[in-house]
């Protein structure tokens, strides 16, 4: 019987973009968002999956929630009243 081995989508390196050469799982640890955007602009014919999107897009949402909070303990808060 021959087994025949079908690579995920994610472990295929990309061939164009910054991150050429990389694999989407690769770049999913260090740049989330740019899976996101490949998902969002780039991906016809397809070189991520969806569950990688979503996951990247769910990290990318609390980096940007955590971001913004920080911003906001730069101001003091003066209570009115």
């Amino acid at each position: 019987m021959v087994k025949i081995t079908i690579p995920s989508i994610d472990d295929t390196p990309l061939r164009f973009g910054k991150h050429r050469g990389s694999t989407p799982n690769q770049v999913a640890q260090t740049d989330p968002g740019y899976i996101v955007w490949l998902y969002e602009n780039a991906n016809s014919p397809p070189v991520v999956s969806r569950p990688l999107y979503l996951a990247c897009e769910i990290e990318k949402m609390e980096s940007d929630a955590e971001q913004h909070q920080d911003d906001y303990r730069d101001y003091d808060y003066i209570p009115r009243g």
